[in-house]
């Protein structure tokens, strides 16, 4: 995790950027009210690095969300993430989602990551912990609530993320709102993390689970 690690955030908030520099957060920023993800990320992304006194090219590389999340959060995320590692002359690397918003949580129990899709619907994973490399007892995909709820309660998770909303059950322990919105900075971290175990990504594609007009999958017992 040594030198200086970009994160970029599109799909939470407001969005931002992030330096981390070995191990801690250097600068990180929100993309100004006012302006969109498209208009204000690159402008974003300079501030930090003016604060840290960094240019691209003295970047270790540049982490970003793979999905699940918005179509369009995630295609500026990977636009640009392309764009500034070509231009930089530095490697990428793809954060998954649902494993960033478990990995935020600290988490040694069970972890159920879920985002709101559908109604009724959820991207969701359920992982032994939130330790990046802990196993998956739910794999990512988009599912009923009701699936994953009937699953996940049988080992009393800790929950995270805007997937809250589909299922108010009192079998979920869900984690403190603030986790649900995981910081750039956090972006950068795991993507130190996983970089330092599997490599950087030389396309990284973004995870969308499924087709715009495809239905939930079942989800066995």
């Amino acid at each position: 995790m040594r030198g200086a690690w970009l994160g970029i955030d599109t799909l939470f908030g407001t969005g931002g950027a992030a330096v981390v520099m070995n191990g801690a957060t250097a600068a990180e920023a929100a993309i100004p009210d006012g302006l969109s993800t498209s208009e204000g990320l690159l402008t974003t992304i300079a501030a930090v690095l003016k604060k840290t006194g960094l240019t691209g090219a003295d970047l270790r590389a540049v982490c970003f969300p793979l999905g699940p999340g918005s179509y369009t959060g995630l295609r500026i995320a990977a636009a640009t993430a392309h764009g500034l590692a070509a231009g930089w002359g530095i490697p990428m690397k793809g954060v998954p989602t649902l494993r960033l918003l478990a990995f935020g949580t600290g988490s040694a129990a069970p972890v159920l990551a879920a985002l709101r899709a559908r109604k009724g619907e959820v991207f969701a994973a359920l992982y032994r912990s939130s330790d990046p490399f802990s196993g998956e007892v739910v794999p990512p995909g988009v599912y009923t609530a009701g699936d994953v709820l009937r699953r996940a309660v049988r080992l009393d998770p800790l929950g995270v993320g805007s997937g809250r909303s589909e299922m108010p059950s009192p079998g979920i322990r869900w984690a403190a709102d603030v986790h649900d919105d995981p910081s750039p900075g956090l972006c950068a971290l795991l993507g130190a993390r996983l970089a330092a175990e599997s490599g950087f990504d030389e396309f990284p594609e973004p995870l969308y689970l499924r087709g715009f007009m495809e239905k939930a999958e079942p989800l066995g017992d």
